[in-house]
């Protein structure tokens, strides 16, 4: 996963792609039955969207997840955290990054 991605208020044209790891090794998904994406922002709200929303699974088997950023996602400057949450087959819940949040930083426009 990414240590940091960087973007300015207000943009859309972009996504987190991430790779879901654990201690090292590459988590198949494959058995899934949701893919949720949440979202700090600064001021303590969070986001949460899945694969019936802006959510991708890319593949599966190698753990390869997207998040199209929408309007008014990105729209307080500031550090923003993120993780995922994967819902397997059988009931079982992994969330990642295990071992802290992911994190995006958000500047301001120039003009």
């Amino acid at each position: 996963m990414s240590d940091e991605y960087r973007r300015v208020v207000g943009d859309t044209e972009s996504s987190i792609e991430d790779q879901l790891t654990g201690d090292g090794t590459v988590i198949s998904i494959e058995d899934f039955n949701a893919v949720e994406i949440h979202i700090e922002k600064p001021d303590g709200t969070v986001l949460t969207d899945d694969t019936t929303g802006a959510v991708t699974v890319e593949n599966s088997t190698e753990g390869k997840v997207r998040y199209d950023f929408q309007s008014g996602d990105l729209d307080q400057t500031g550090r923003y955290r993120y993780e995922w949450e994967v819902t397997f087959g059988d009931g079982g819940v992994l969330t990642f990054p295990g071992d802290s949040m992911a994190k995006i930083f958000v500047r301001d426009e120039l003009a």
